[in-house]
């Protein structure tokens, strides 16, 4: 999504990223960040509303970052995990933690997304139950 935002940037577009999490990094978002219901939320196979698709405050143990644990690392070193155009930081660990590929999809989201004119959109806190085409 990130590799995918910037480019869009780059062609004239701003695009949304949606994510569950308080903070960009997807499954890598360290416990520490996950969000946590503030109420119970409706099914997602019935929404009451087309509003009902997204919503802003959905996540907490449903996200896949509930299953990382302290100490978790990469299975692949940082020379194979990364983006060919941001290189890791030179102390960064050989296989990464969990925080520090967390802080590296930061860094990269910090460095590209939101620093143009035309950012990225970001939807931090919130879950997609549906996508429908609109014509």
């Amino acid at each position: 999504g990130l590799v995918a935002a910037r480019h869009l940037i780059g062609a004239g577009l701003r695009p949304t990223i949606f994510e569950a999490a308080k903070t960009v990094g997807g499954a890598w978002t360290p416990s520490s960040v996950l969000t946590t219901p503030s109420s119970p939320s409706p099914s997602p196979q019935s929404p009451s509303s087309n509003e009902d698709h997204i919503r802003p405050g959905v996540g907490g143990a449903h996200h896949p970052a509930s299953k990382m644990w302290n100490g978790m690392s990469t299975n692949l070193s940082k020379h194979t995990c990364r983006f060919s155009d941001w290189p890791w930081p030179e102390d960064a660990s050989t296989f990464p933690s969990a925080e520090e590929m967390h802080d590296y999809l930061e860094s990269y989201a910090d460095a590209f997304l939101a620093t143009s004119p035309a950012s990225c959109n970001f939807q931090l806190e919130c879950k997609v139950f549906n996508v429908e085409q609109l014509l």
